[in-house]
């Protein structure tokens, strides 16, 4: 029958490139001896899986960490400017943040040394200014300002002394210092709501809320000295 090809004679150099095998699912040294063994050439190694992905994605934990610190600026502008539902906004988003980049970094073990620096100082750095702003416009009792910033002085200067002293060490927060990051988050959210929104807190539940913003940042504080007076002290017996 006219147009009906014959079979197909394959000879030579064209014999080996048809008998030659590329699947994507065998590596190059599963592939290479079959190959080898009838003259194919050599299979290029494929790239690494994903690997400029994979060290792009290991940093979002700390691009979500630097998004809140720069965050930092509006809020504060916001808050002098009594611009407070703006605030609110932003603080709620900077607050989320905290958790995120967190879940990310436990989930997907993208931790990072500048990330368990970082974080923590981010949340301080947020938080601090916040609370500092609040204050200065009386939403927030004096007294109670000056230990939320104690704190996080001593325990920026006490980690600053070990860091210089002993040498590195790995930053982990405790329940207690989580408890306290959380707590004061609550306070400034209520504050924020208060000034921003014609919502109505209740003066019990406020007096509350403040009297254990106190405690926990007071106890959060003595652990973290307490803690890491005792490390020092058994680092240098050790040497």
């Amino acid at each position: 029958m006219t147009g009906q090809r014959g079979p197909v004679r394959m000879t030579g150099r064209g014999l080996r490139a048809g008998l030659c095998f590329h699947g994507q699912s065998l590596t190059e040294s599963e592939r290479a001896p079959e190959n080898r063994a009838i003259g194919c050439p050599a299979a290029v190694p494929e790239p690494p899986f994903h690997a400029i992905e994979w060290l792009m994605l290991k940093q979002l934990p700390n691009a979500i960490t630097v998004l809140r610190m720069v965050l930092v600026i509006p809020i504060a502008a916001g808050l002098w400017r009594q611009q407070y539902e703006a605030a609110f906004w932003l603080f709620a988003v900077a607050g989320a943040s905290d958790g995120v980049d967190g879940f990310l970094a436990r989930r997907f073990g993208w931790q990072t040394r500048f990330g368990a620096v970082a974080d923590p100082l981010a949340d301080k750095l947020m938080i601090a200014v916040t609370v500092v702003a609040l204050g200065a416009s009386g939403a927030l009792p004096v007294w109670l300002v000056v230990l939320v910033v104690a704190r996080d002085l001593v325990i920026f200067s006490g980690a600053l002394a070990y860091h210089l002293l002993v040498g590195p060490y790995e930053m982990s927060p405790s329940v207690l210092g989580k408890s306290s990051t959380l707590l004061q988050i609550t306070l400034v959210l209520v504050a924020l709501v208060h000034a921003a929104f014609p919502i109505d807190v209740p003066l019990l539940a406020w007096r509350i809320l403040i009297g254990l913003v106190a405690a926990v940042t007071l106890a959060s504080g003595m652990d973290y000295v307490l803690t890491w007076s005792r490390k020092y002290r058994q680092r240098g017996l050790n040497d």
